[in-house]
């Protein structure tokens, strides 16, 4: 087994017995002492600035409804971070103004996640073109009906092929581009983590160590000492 799968069966089985021990149905827990294996941290793949614009041309060609859409989508991906299964849970009313409500969270706690003028421009527009349908979910299909996971990952695929980006394109690397752009901009961890909408900070700090060799240039222009003649 992967040690991210033995990983998981160690945590239910933590859960399981904590939950037998609070409930006195077992004297001692036998996972009290057991631990995590570590994992080898692997790089992740990020889009730079110059494979962005490539995949916005390469949607644009189409000009299209459902590609203009797709932009929107791929915007507001990479200014909020939201997880794909954030993304098809958005309703039209939890857009307001630059903020978007996520209601559909992997924790089940509510956050608010906030858009640039390019992506609230470009939204709005998507949102006037789009109407009033049946649906209330944000971003539809062409037959007028919610938009599916499925269908979002398969076109982003299609997109980055079509972009010759020799990159995995996928809501998973959006969310690690934006990441990643936030902290080289001077983003704290702990601001990241909420956007993010990470439970645990060790998880937004791991994305601060695989991006160390951005930060040590940042640190190069704007370190403590830039300036001072000593």
């Amino acid at each position: 087994m992967k040690v991210t799968t033995i990983n998981t069966r160690l945590r239910a089985l933590r859960a399981f017995y904590n939950f037998l021990c609070k409930s006195k149905l077992i004297d001692r827990n036998p996972m009290k002492n057991i631990k995590l294996l570590r994992d080898r941290q692997k790089t992740i793949d990020t889009l730079d600035n110059k494979e962005i614009e490539k995949l916005i041309r390469t949607i644009r060609k189409e000009k299209t409804f459902i590609s203009f859409r797709d932009e929107v989508i791929v915007l507001v991906f990479l200014d909020t971070g939201v997880r794909l299964s954030e993304l098809v849970g958005i309703e039209v009313n939890d857009v307001r103004g630059n903020i978007i409500i996520i209601r559909r969270t992997k924790n089940l706690f509510e956050r608010t996640v906030y858009l640039s003028e390019t992506t609230q421009e470009q939204l709005s527009r998507y949102i006037k073109i789009r109407g009033d349908v049946e649906t209330t979910k944000l971003f539809i299909s062409q037959d007028n009906k919610q938009l599916n996971r499925h269908s979002i990952q398969t076109r982003l695929t299609k997109y980055g092929k079509e972009a010759m980006i020799n990159k995995r394109v996928s809501p998973h690397t959006f969310r690690h581009t934006m990441a990643k752009r936030m902290i080289v901009s001077g983003v704290d961890a702990f601001s990241l983590m909420h956007l993010l909408g990470h439970t645990d900070i060790t998880v937004t700090k791991r994305y601060v160590n695989l991006w160390g060799q951005d930060l040590e240039q940042k640190h190069k222009l704007h370190g403590a000492l830039k300036g001072l003649k000593i």
